[in-house]
């Protein structure tokens, strides 16, 4: 690092540092479940991607670390003054005082942690709330107030709705406030049993279903499609890295898995190797790997062709350019 006498200067560089040393404790990790907001995404062929750890690993820098860690550092802060106007709030899970309180569904393929559960808040209808805080950014504020939490942060809506579900309550509390200015906004959110139906449908046909759904769109520069991580394996046929998940013998837990014990919830399932599949050997994959034919073509339709050589099976890709490509496996990425 260059040396200078000039204070700002010094000082910009130490903020370079600090910002280098956040993103350095960071380790991009892809989830091993959907999160319950992700099922308030309007296009299911992103979820299937997702959950299938297809689309890209978001990675962040230093700033857009301490953000997010700023946002949970809010998270106190709206307890404490919820508890100031006469709130009664628990805000730990019962089984784990050192964390929120953990959401599970879809037998444990899909998780979540909820703020906290409240009761006596001032002008709720019901005796007990759920809770949810977030923070937005002056234009995400300006939305919110105009539209509310339904139509303007549809995700936080389906998110709420599934933890109430869960937990058996009837109204959610959504309290964010602006890190521009500090304005909060409340709002009260009833249940909605019919959307919640329809979400934990749509959960049911991401989680298991082994065709690929249809696209939002089939033009890669629609505007939900831009900014969509799923976009180079969707619109440009990007093979993804070889996991457990994009694997076409691998498949999420199912309950009559789990009822014989063959697998724990939250597993996926190899039916090559007739084995359970914990997130070490997900992430790790094995030689016999072989892409998920919806992977690799995007389309539903075109499952490859199987080829036998010297005594192993192959799949033979054709595109609709014409190109060709055979999946032999991960022990011969390097010829592909």
């Amino acid at each position: 690092m260059a040396k200078t006498t000039n204070g700002r200067e010094r000082g910009k560089q130490l903020v370079e540092l600090i910002y280098e040393e956040r993103a350095s404790q960071d380790t991009p990790r892809r989830p091993n479940s959907l999160r319950p907001s992700e099922l308030g995404a309007e296009c299911e062929r992103f979820l299937w991607y997702r959950f299938r750890w297809s689309d890209s690993v978001e990675t962040f820098g230093g700033r857009m670390l301490r953000l997010f860690e700023t946002g949970q550092l809010q998270e106190p802060r709206m307890t404490k003054e919820l508890r100031s106007v006469g709130a009664e709030v628990y805000d730990t899970d019962p089984e784990d005082s050192t964390r929120q309180i953990k959401i599970s569904t879809f037998d444990g393929h899909s998780t979540g942690y909820l703020d906290g559960v409240a009761g006596d808040i001032p002008f709720a209808q019901e005796p007990w709330c759920a809770l949810e805080f977030k923070t937005h950014s002056e234009k995400s504020f300006k939305m919110l107030e105009k539209d509310g939490v339904e139509v303007s942060k549809p995700r936080h809506f389906a998110q709420m709705q599934i933890y109430l579900r869960e937990q058996e309550l009837k109204e959610a509390l959504y309290v964010a406030v602006n890190k521009n200015t500090d304005h909060l906004y409340c709002e009260f959110i009833a249940y909605n049993e019919k959307y919640t139906d329809r979400l934990f449908e749509k959960g049911e046909r991401i989680i298991h279903r082994q065709d690929i759904p249809q696209r939002i769109s089939n033009q890669p520069t629609f505007y939900t499609c831009k900014m969509c991580s799923a976009h180079a394996v969707c619109h440009e046929l990007k093979r993804p890295p070889r996991t457990c998940r994009t694997c076409a013998y691998g498949h999420a837990a199912t309950v009559p898995e789990i009822e014989l014990r063959l697998a724990r919830k939250g597993e996926w399932f190899c039916e090559f190797h007739e084995r359970a599949l914990d997130l070490d050997d997900q992430r790790s994959g094995c030689a016999d790997h072989r892409f998920h034919p919806h992977i690799v073509t995007g389309d539903s339709s075109n499952g490859g062709t199987e080829v036998e050589e010297k005594g192993q099976l192959y799949i033979n890709y054709v595109f609709n350019d014409g190109s060709e490509w055979m999946d032999k496996g991960a022990s011969f990425d390097r010829e592909d």
